[in-house]
């Protein structure tokens, strides 16, 4: 049996291949409609096809040029040891037009990152550990401001066998939801959840939500059962794109700080 700090180890890298994870320079709800058509129908048929979702989100995104992100990832031992082994929580507001972004995120095991990027050349990062902080400026041009316009799902979509789950309205816009209940609607040859092994996942529930224009405005992927070892884990993702086409990025709090250490 894997020990704990294994574990541990293994699922941090994991999680560091979730969507928008890569890191900001480079390697590193209130819902309002996008710019778009908003059309009557559905974007997508079944079975969805992952690229596809992605291609038109992403496309969505650019004609909307502002948006809101949010993830929430969390590992967890199960059985005897049971207990939350890993987390990483995100929070983004972009603007693809200005070359804008501000970002927060928390990680087990590594401190509290942020960072913040003008859109006129100037660009900062915050990593903070209890009252200590440190801070580091770059050249606004290597800053990667559309780390968080692709959701990074499509491995997670391929090998699902998506129900139609209705729709429903937020805040004025009609979303399409698609579910997987069942273990029986995996196909583990495409379906790549990474964290466990597709031919051992005991339950999953997976919800994904697109408005009329494409965008996933919400995904919610939850699963159990066991790692290539053997081992007994749970993983819950959710990810969801709010203010799309009407998200400002503030500056932070902490700006005025960051200038002074790094000039």
């Amino acid at each position: 049996m894997m020990n704990r700090r294994t574990v541990s180890v293994l699922l941090l890298v994991a999680l560091a291949t979730l969507s928008g994870c890569a890191g900001l320079f480079g390697g590193e709800p209130s819902q309002t409609p996008t710019n778009g058509t908003n059309t009557s129908e559905p974007v997508h048929e079944l079975p969805l096809d992952g690229s596809g979702v992605i291609d038109a989100h992403t496309a969505a995104l650019d004609d909307a040029e502002t948006f809101t992100y949010r993830q929430n990832a969390t590992a967890r031992q199960l059985g005897n040891r049971s207990g939350i082994i890993n987390y990483k929580n995100v929070t983004a507001q972009t603007n693809l037009a200005e070359g804008s972004l501000r970002s927060e995120q928390e990680l087990a095991f590594q401190p509290s990152r942020a960072a913040y990027v003008d859109g006129q050349g100037n660009a900062y990062i915050r990593q903070s550990a209890g009252d200590n902080a440190s801070y580091q400026r770059f050249d606004g041009d290597e800053a990667d401001t559309t780390t968080y316009r692709d959701p990074g799902i499509a491995g997670y979509l391929d090998g699902l066998n998506f129900s139609d789950a209705g729709t429903e309205t937020v805040d004025g816009v009609t979303v399409d939801r698609y579910e997987v209940t069942d273990p029986s609607q995996v196909n583990a040859s495409a379906h790549d959840p990474e964290i466990l092994t597709a031919e051992g996942i005991e339950t999953i529930s997976v919800t994904v939500a697109v408005d009329r224009d494409g965008v996933v405005r919400s995904f919610e992927y939850h699963v159990t059962g066991e790692n290539a070892n053997g081992d007994p884990l749970g993983y819950h993702l959710s990810l969801q794109y709010s203010d799309v086409g009407s998200t400002t990025v503030s500056e932070p709090a902490w700006l005025s700080e960051a200038r002074s250490a790094t000039d």
